[in-house]
């Protein structure tokens, strides 16, 4: 499998920012797009944020999947309680997994069936004849087969956005001179 593969990414994260008299909410969404994490700052001059505040702030940042009950209840008991919180992923996308890349498969065995792995008994004596696999093959028979790349798997954004998977790289047979 190649390299892991980012999915497209935005320039910048998004940020969207809630200013109340009892706190202040920010939402910040990666520049994957696959995560929202919150930050809040109690003020004793008001309400502490409700979970209908919280609600209504997820659906004017259009978050819609992904969301974390578990992080939403550590979110609602730190304002219930007047606590700070800072990078607490409230959502989390699914993210696109790429293809597997084009492989080559033999359709043939080794006609002496035996290792190329070098063995090395107790003494450290290695037997350096094996260094080779022979494979026997008539005229227009099939020696090995091309797998084509995988199509991958696509993902999801915390918008609820497809994100789209990118197909493994072909293999690319290169013939030598025998």
């Amino acid at each position: 499998m190649s390299d892991p593969i980012i999915a497209p990414a935005t320039p910048d994260a998004k940020k969207f920012e809630f200013k109340r008299a009892g706190y202040f909410l920010t939402l910040s969404i990666t520049p994957d797009t696959l995560e929202c994490k919150c930050e809040y700052k109690p003020n004793s001059a008001g309400a502490p944020m409700a979970y209908d505040d919280l609600q209504n702030y997820l659906k004017q940042a259009k978050i819609v999947e992904g969301l974390d009950n578990i992080a939403v209840s550590a979110l609602l008991t730190a304002a219930t309680s007047n606590q700070p919180v800072s990078d607490l992923v409230l959502a989390r996308g699914i993210p696109m997994l790429p293809g597997e890349d084009g492989t080559i498969e033999l359709a043939v065995e080794d006609a002496l069936k035996i290792s190329t792995t070098v063995a090395v008994d107790e003494n450290a004596n290695m037997d350096l004849r094996v260094v080779q696999q022979f494979y026997n093959v008539i005229p227009d028979q099939i020696i090995a087969r091309i797998i084509p790349p995988g199509n991958g798997t696509s993902g999801r954004s915390v918008y609820g956005t497809i994100i789209e998977a990118l197909p493994g790289k072909p293999m690319i047979a290169v013939l030598g001179t025998n």
